[in-house]
């Protein structure tokens, strides 16, 4: 037995500290304290002595004050000739003398002197001279420092108390561990059930009452947290503290709590982040009276440091205040009292102003870092645990646990960190070790193992989950300033409800779903259905510091209003010099990586901008008007085709630092007309101007020029900045898909559309619309041609059919736009012979197109163009393409040619093909040609090869409705141009069509 000597009214804290730790560790019938062991009706001098007699080591408790007491304050027993100012060691009455005395009369015990707070033993001339109380200065004493765990678990060892009492030793075990004996389960005392939990490890999360059986490395200082809290002697407030990350939170909810209610005791826990909107001191008044009737609670009233570091006035005051008041009212209750241990001085000064020191005697339990053995423990203690080895089914490869304690003991991170870290890491390997064996029996090998992560290296790490779907919100610093708002300005996890964060940041698209993400991450961790924390006041530091040093827009902008809070709140600044033009751009940069500004903070912004954009306007409308003039001009070329005059326009408005974009656009324009034209000089004076605006490197496009690779350069210039589309459309027709199939061809109406004949038709692709100006104009500069010599009594207009084309122009057009696109030619063109196929032009010497092949571009069939009207496979037989009403689909008796695609498509999207211009077709005309197939099916009939002209179809601005509808047939003569014929192209469809 161990037997504890200690004077009461200077040693008393001291003495229950050590009693709690030495029956955690050795048991209640182990340890001897007078007033924990004597009862009511105890003759307590015979129980002091059997007690001493049985005992193997004394252990005597030195405080300061221990030599000093007298009976001073005491009143004198004349009877006894106690006088007034005798230290008491003097009196050999005095039982603390008398102990120490019986002690040394027995030469098969130990006593040892324990000195606690700094105290000295006394010398030989201050201890009586006819007692054996002096040979207690030639005894070996161990000096207890405020690091009592520590001390503690140290004297222990050194003192061999374990042999002494008689009880076996820790063996020499590289798995055991000094806080957790060999003969003690750490789970004796906790409930039977196995933990729901799907792991052995937990990860960032703390432990909680639900898996305290997996809380392992704390044993012997959850056992005496438990007999300091169910002895309920005059010490009933606990001062709990420990530094961040240290694992207090574990402690309470893993290690205390589930012990205490096997014992019968309530734990009450208020979190003061929890309870700020209310009071803490309001908390306190509410949990007492709604625990007033039971009979055994602890009040554990946690992070109460927030009261100093994120204050409310005169809670801290009406806090203290309460807790004094419960303490008097409560006889039967425990307090906890829970903190940060850099508030420790905080705590004190108002504890000792209301005399609780004095009246309650308050313990103080500072939490450790983990030491070795527990951090050992941490890592083995479920495999070494029958039951949880048997559920959970796992093992270590042999090394893996060793290599694991070096390299966590080994690393920076601070030593209260370590022990998270170390459940961090383990949560990681039995992932990993799962993913790959989904069922069975788990080995957890050394080649999945890396090397301890930092907690910094850990917030990156989840960041990283989060990049693939969320690298906007990454980007813009959007998910540290979310994290930073669940901090304290102590550096602590806070708590906040949903609803608040989502109102906080309101302003920004999908910030719900980003929350729900940021939330699956293991950085954060829900409060029950409305509220969320940070998963770790660990992480709370390295999130405030990685915050305050982010160059990332959010943090900037909000460095920059934080900066600037004083003069926003006062709402005093000068028009303009709260933010430069610097600022005001960043904090527009930061607005979606940053909590939503106040009305103070928008209303200053605004104002600045204001200011500053006043003072700009006048020379911003000068330049913009400069430019804008520059641009119509240029544009207006454009649309004219008149593209030589184009540079000349805008040149020299290039400095002018405004609608940098468009003058950008109008110039790729530009350089991709002619580098589609191949006109090289034209397409280098180009880039040198859009090197002039910073959009190409103009040393770069010597190389281009050098290699003969111009065309793909300028191309891929359109593409980088979304135009190439857009001029591909513009200067090439728009091709469209148009499935095979059988149709009923022809109209019983006029005697040429007669018979109504069935044909049938290969897959093809036709023109969206009929030719522009555009197109044809793409065509005039690479073939040296002269686009200005088709104009009409109009301006040649881009967006506009072209006209005054021949059938020969059409054909030739073809075949240009196939070699431009690398496609087969559809026509053979030989200008050295006549066309044999016009029978009264036998002098026209153009063309011979008697090779008509279906893989590049070329006009289409009547069969193809009457089809493709009435919507292919669609087969609406409207009188008009696309419509029974003509002025939805068609531009008809008018003065002119208008733009195409204003008007209603038919339902293949093609537009344009009733009216606007009459459209040249593949064939020659015949009258009679559809009763060749009065009693047949026509196939891809591509009509007769001689006449003296060509179809014409679909009508023109300058006819009446009735040669604007689908099956009305014309012609002319292949070689005549005229200011209402156009046409529009098409080729076969891509492999795989009908």
């Amino acid at each position: 037995m161990i037997f504890v000597n200690y004077r009461i009214s200077k040693s008393h804290k001291d003495a229950l500290n050590l009693h709690a730790r030495l029956v955690s560790l050795f048991g209640a019938d182990k340890v001897f304290m007078d007033e924990m062991d004597i009862m009511p009706g105890d003759e307590w001098p015979d129980v002091l002595q059997n007690a001493l007699k049985s005992a193997k080591v004394v252990l005597v408790v030195i405080s300061p004050g221990w030599l000093e007491c007298s009976y001073v304050d005491t009143q004198i027993d004349r009877s006894k000739n106690w006088i007034r100012g005798l230290l008491r060691l003097r009196d050999p009455l005095d039982w603390v003398r008398k102990e120490i005395e019986i002690a040394f009369a027995s030469p098969d015990k130990t006593i040892i002197p324990l000195l606690f707070d700094n105290v000295e033993l006394p010398k030989e001339v201050e201890l009586p001279e006819d007692s054996d109380l002096r040979r207690i200065i030639k005894v070996q004493s161990y000096r207890i420092s405020s690091n009592f765990n520590r001390d503690f678990d140290d004297f222990v060892k050194k003192a061999g108390l374990f042999e002494k009492v008689g009880l076996p030793v820790v063996a020499n075990n590289p798995d055991a561990t000094a806080s957790q004996p060999a003969w003690q389960d750490p789970h004796a005392d906790l409930p039977a059930s196995l933990p729901a939990e799907t792991a052995p490890f937990i990860g960032l999360r703390h432990f909680d009452e639900a898996n305290a059986r997996l809380f392992f490395g704390r044993g012997l200082e959850t056992q005496t947290l438990v007999q300091q809290i169910i002895s309920q002697h005059e010490a009933r407030l606990i001062l709990f503290h420990g530094p961040t990350g240290v694992g207090k939170s574990s402690l309470l909810h893993a290690g205390l709590f589930p012990r205490l209610r096997l014992r019968g005791w309530v734990p009450v826990y208020l979190r003061r982040s929890e309870v700020k909107a209310e009071g803490f001191q309001n908390a306190l008044h509410r949990v007492l009276s709604e625990y007033a009737n039971a009979a055994r609670v602890v009040y554990i009233l946690d992070q109460a440091e927030e009261m100093f570091a994120d204050p409310v006035e005169g809670e801290a005051a009406a806090f203290f205040d309460a807790l004094r008041n419960a303490l008097r009212e409560r006889p039967a209750a425990q307090f906890i009292l829970g903190f940060r241990s850099d508030f420790l001085d905080a705590m004190l000064k108002p504890l000792e102003e209301r005399g609780l020191q004095e009246t309650f005697d308050f313990r103080l339990h500072r939490v450790e870092p983990l030491n070795e053995a527990g951090i050992r423990e941490a890592i083995l203690g479920v495999t070494q645990h029958p039951e949880l080895a048997a559920h959970y089914d796992f093992a270590f490869e042999p090394g893996l646990p060793e290599r694991l304690l070096h390299d966590i003991l080994s690393d920076h991170n601070p030593l209260a960190h370590k022990a998270l870290l170390l459940q961090i890491q383990l949560r990681q390997l039995w992932d990993d070790a799962r993913a790959n064996c989904p069922a069975g029996r788990l080995l957890i090998r050394k080649e999945l193992y890396r090397r301890s992560e930092t907690l910094d290296q850990l917030l990156e790490m989840q960041f990283d989950q989060l990049k693939s779907a969320w690298s906007q919100q990454l980007d813009s610093g959007l998910a540290l300033d979310v994290l930073y708002g669940f901090t304290t300005p102590l550096s602590t996890a806070a708590v906040l409800v949903n609803e608040r964060v989502l109102e906080t940041y309101r302003h920004i698209p999908d910030f719900p779903d980003f929350y729900k993400a940021l939330k699956n991450t293991c950085l954060l961790l829900e409060q029950g259905r409305f509220s969320t924390r940070l998963a770790h006041d660990a992480l709370a530091p390295i999130i405030r510091r990685r915050f305050a040093e982010s160059d990332k827009p959010g943090q900037r902008a909000a460095r920059i209003l934080e900066s600037k809070k004083a003069e926003i709140k006062a709402t005093h600044f000068d028009e303009g010099e709260l933010f430069t033009e610097g600022e005001l751009n960043l904090l527009e940069k930061g607005e979606q990586g940053m909590r939503m500004q106040d009305e103070l903070e928008r209303d200053a912004i605004l104002h600045c901008k204001s200011y500053i954009q006043q003072r700009k306007t006048d020379d911003i409308r000068r330049r913009d008007a400069i430019v804008s003039a520059a641009l119509s001009k240029a544009r207006q070329r454009i649309f004219h085709l008149e593209y030589a005059n184009v540079e000349d326009e805008i040149g020299g408005v290039l400095d002018e630092g405004t609608r940098v974009s468009e003058l950008r656009n109008v110039l790729l324009e530009l350089t991709f007309f002619w580098a589609e034209a191949g006109q090289v000089d034209h397409v280098v004076k180009a880039l040198a101007h859009l090197a002039h605006l910073g959009v190409v490197d103009f040393d770069a496009v010597a190389e281009v020029v050098k290699d003969n690779n111009l065309r793909n350069f300028v191309r891929q210039l359109a593409e980088r900045f979304g135009q190439l589309t857009f001029l591909e459309e513009r200067y090439y027709p728009k091709m469209i898909k148009v499935e095979g199939g059988e149709f009923d061809m022809g109209d019983e109406e006029w005697e040429d559309t007669r018979p109504v004949h069935r044909v049938k038709l290969s897959t093809f692709e036709i023109a969206e619309t009929p030719l522009t100006n555009w197109h044809y104009g793409l065509f005039c500069a690479a073939t040296s041609k002269d686009i200005q010599e088709k104009k009409a009594a109009w301006e040649i207009e881009g967006d506009n059919p072209v006209v005054n084309v021949s059938w020969y122009d059409a054909v030739a057009y073809a075949n240009w736009l196939g070699k431009q696109q690398d496609l087969p030619v559809a026509y053979k063109i030989d200008t050295t012979m006549s066309d044999a196929n016009v029978l009264h032009l036998a002098n026209f010497n153009w063309l011979k197109a008697t090779g008509f092949a279906n893989s590049g571009y070329r006009l289409p069939t009547e069969a193809e163009w009457e089809y493709a009207a009435y919507g292919g496979k669609y087969l609406l037989r409207t009188p008009y393409a696309g419509s029974n009403n003509i002025d939805e689909v068609a531009w008809y008796l008018g003065k002119r040619t208008q733009t195409v695609k204003k008007l209603k498509a038919n339902k293949l999207d093609l537009h344009d093909m009733s009216g606007n211009v009459w459209e040249w077709c593949a064939n020659t005309y015949e009258p009679d040609y559809y009763k060749r197939f009065a009693k047949s099916i026509a196939e891809n009939p591509k009509g007769p090869v001689i006449g003296d002209s060509s179809i014409l179809r679909g009508g023109s601005w300058n006819e009446n409705a009735d040669y604007c509808r689908a099956a009305r047939r014309a012609r002319d003569i292949r070689n005549v141009r005229h200011h209402h014929i156009g046409f529009r192209l098409v080729k076969a469809a891509p492999a795989g069509g009908r």
